[in-house]
């Protein structure tokens, strides 16, 4: 059956993108309310935004054990539907001006909770309702199609909230609640549609765990490492990670607003400049279909590409088109390795282990965030956006070049899968577990 002719893949490509697309609406709303009602103060804005990220250094973990031990498909849903009910409870505070620091805290918490629960759920669906040969070009098509969102989500966002607020003649130095509102509530009204969308994905059942939670994530991360491959993509990921995403979520809103002097409108626009590399990175993903020995080479060249493109960022903060290309190069090397990346892990992973391996996966990129972004914001303050980009981008350079330099991380996609020996080191029913994780994996 062809991909475009699979009904569940169909409806669960327009449902996370639908939800992706609401969610930028929060991205680029959020952080312009902390900076407008803080004069500028970095460190409040990136502790914000770490609390929206923080419980991705926990409960994302438990999210994938849930999406083993119930369904993915339940998860989402259940997330999405308490997702809706805080971002309006968000949106009447705003509205009414009840927005202290603390209190936009507690709504970033619970928010990244839920999106804890439901990142790893999502990326867990795929395998389950699509052939192991049609993975690459799947991925690649929901994949690229939420990079889309991320073009025509902060643009459709930025120029909303400016456009409200011009239409309430509300002056450039000060927020507008009701547009600002406006935009929380159009991410609860696309989030909806989605579930909609939801409720008529029929998964193929795969036998479940009765395991506890705590048990279920442990054997999720026993088999991270145990099978060498997956360690050694892993360990590499966290240490990119941490020094890419935290010092970009804190130092893009402050060149946005303060550096380039944009209004909403611009934020957006620049925003979506991420987008429209990542899409390109994405096709260029699914055309070159890189092989697995091939693929550390392939992520070390991006990572190493996008070193260089966030230090030079400090040099050019000040130029509208220097910003955007160097946003735009990031971009193209986050998506090709995010499509070649996620493709890689499915395939590798037999169903039973998919929702925490994805979770682990999404922890590696994600959970050490809130503390990045934090450090970042800490020395934004005392030392300007030069210097913190300047620091990062010079490390992940330093970090891709060594990994260039060891044939073992050049080579870490083709490191082979886990051995006998490492099977016997699970326990008995995680050894059950993987062993019809690979039967059904090779019966879909």
């Amino acid at each position: 059956m062809s991909l475009l002719q699979n009904k569940n893949f169909i409806l669960h490509w327009l449902s996370v993108s639908l939800a992706q697309l609401g969610g930028y609406f929060t991205m680029v709303a959020l952080p312009w309310l902390v900076l407008s009602q803080t004069n500028n103060d970095a460190f409040l804005m990136s502790i914000v935004m770490a609390c929206f990220s923080l419980p991705h250094g926990f409960f994302i973990l438990f999210g994938g054990a849930l999406a083993d031990r119930w369904s993915p498909l339940l998860v989402l849903f259940r997330s999405r539907q308490f997702g809706i009910g805080v971002m309006l409870c968000l949106a009447a505070c705003v509205y009414l001006q009840i927005t202290p620091i603390p209190v936009l805290c507690v709504f970033g918490l619970i928010l990244g909770t839920l999106g804890a629960f439901g990142i790893p759920a999502s990326q867990s669906i795929l395998p389950s309702i699509c052939k192991d040969e049609e993975l690459g070009l799947a991925n690649g098509i929901v994949m690229g199609t939420s990079q889309l969102a991320q073009i025509v989500g902060p643009l459709l966002a930025g120029w909303l909230i400016w456009l409200m607020r011009y239409l309430n003649q509300v002056n450039p130095e000060q927020y507008d609640s009701t547009s600002l509102a406006l935009a929380f509530v159009v991410d609860a009204g696309l989030v909806l549609i989605s579930i909609c969308l939801l409720y008529y994905i029929q998964v193929k059942p795969v036998a479940r765990s009765a395991k506890g939670l705590f048990t279920l994530v442990f054997q999720g991360m026993q088999f991270c490492w145990l099978d060498q491959g997956i360690r050694l993509v892993l360990a590499y990921l966290i240490l990119i990670s941490f020094f890419m995403h935290g010092p970009l979520l804190a130092v893009l809103p402050l060149i946005a607003k303060v550096d380039l002097s944009l209004t909403e409108a611009g934020y957006g626009t620049l925003y979506a400049m991420i987008g429209v590399g990542t899409l390109i990175g994405a096709g260029m993903a699914i055309w070159l279909r890189p092989a697995p020995d091939k693929l550390g080479l392939f992520v070390l060249i991006g990572d190493l590409t996008s070193g260089i493109s966030l230090f030079l960022l400090g040099f050019v903060s000040a130029s509208l088109i220097s910003v955007s290309i160097c946003l735009i190069v990031m971009g193209i090397a986050t998506g090709f390795i995010m499509i070649a990346g996620t493709t890689w892990f499915q395939r590798r992973t037999p169903n039973e282990y998919m929702g925490r391996v994805m979770s682990v996966l999404m922890f590696c990129i994600l959970g050490l965030m809130p503390l990045s972004g934090a450090i970042a914001g800490f020395f934004n303050k005392h030392y300007g956006n030069q210097w913190v980009v300047m620091s990062a981008g010079s490390l992940i350079i330093t970090f891709a070049l060594l990994g260039l330099m060891l044939p073992k991380v050049r080579r870490m996609g083709k490191t082979p899968e886990m051995s006998v020996a490492s099977i016997s080191k699970l326990s008995p029913d995680a050894q059950a577990q993987y062993e019809l994780g690979v039967a059904t994996k090779n019966n879909i």
